[in-house]
């Protein structure tokens, strides 16, 4: 039982995050605001099979049952479907079907080789967004505060006695915060190039500090694990319910961030 059980902590850990609930839960204790993601997620799959859709047209019936029985030779196509149609007055057959990156390039082969391939579209097959779902958040609050004010509410949530604070060119500690990105742990990747009045993360390299510093953008680090540790609870009790109650889980007391301002 014990490898299910793990699979099934790496599959809750791959959802939270993608849920945001590390920074969402972790982080934000700003004020009132509304958020979005910074980086949306996408369904696993998509709705249909394959990863590009082709579609192409007709006038020749012979012909087009030797380029389908040709097709259907071709693994990974599916969906494969034949409609009547009328292009530029004349009655046509268009033929659609879902493929693979690597069955794509046989089936334009074929059709180029057909005199086909002048008459193909090529679709790619994007993934959905799934709502409210995705790394990081941009939060916009419904009062602006001083930085100043956002920093001390920061500690308070987080019970921290001290962060590391970069103020944007141009600002102050008075100047207002309306708009906040923030990611859990260490959200450079995530929180790069997003327009906002402050970052708030974990850790985040020196270059990137400058340049965010540089851009007007106030940086505020509490450290990774510090931006982590306010969700351990709400995972303790996830993993109870999937486990129903039959794991005793403890979050550990002792646990503390690394490194220490000496």
């Amino acid at each position: 039982m014990l490898l299910p059980r793990i699979q099934l902590l790496h599959r809750l850990l791959r959802c939270t995050r993608a849920l945001g609930h590390l920074p969402t839960r972790s982080l934000m204790d700003l004020g009132a605001c509304t958020s979005v993601p910074l980086r949306p997620s996408t369904a696993p799959s998509c709705p249909a099979e394959g990863t590009h859709r082709v579609e192409f047209c007709t006038d020749n019936p012979e012909h087009l049952d030797t380029v389908l029985s040709k097709i259907k030779t071709i693994q990974e196509i599916s969906c494969v479907t034949t409609l009547p149609a009328r292009v530029e007055g004349e009655e046509q057959t268009r033929v659609s079907l879902n493929c693979s990156q690597k069955a794509l390039l046989e089936v334009v082969a074929l059709l180029s080789q057909n005199n086909l391939y002048q008459r193909t579209e090529i679709l790619l097959l994007q993934k959905p967004l799934l709502p409210h779902t995705g790394m990081g958040r941009l939060c916009t609050l419904s009062e602006p505060v001083s930085l100043s004010d956002i920093t001390e509410r920061i500690k308070s949530h987080l019970k921290l006695p001290h962060v590391r604070l970069a103020v944007g060119m141009g600002k102050t500690l008075e100047s207002l915060v309306k708009k906040a990105a923030l990611c859990a742990g260490s959200g450079t990747s995530v929180l790069k190039g997003m327009e906002a009045d402050l970052y708030l993360t974990g850790e985040m390299p020196h270059h990137d500090v400058l340049d965010a510093v540089a851009n007007g953008i106030s940086v505020i680090l509490c450290e990774h694990s510090n931006t982590e540790r306010g969700f351990l609870t709400e995972l303790r009790d996830m993993l109870a319910i999937h486990l129903q109650n039959k794991v005793n889980i403890i979050v550990s007391e002792k646990d503390r961030d690394p490194l220490q301002v000496a």
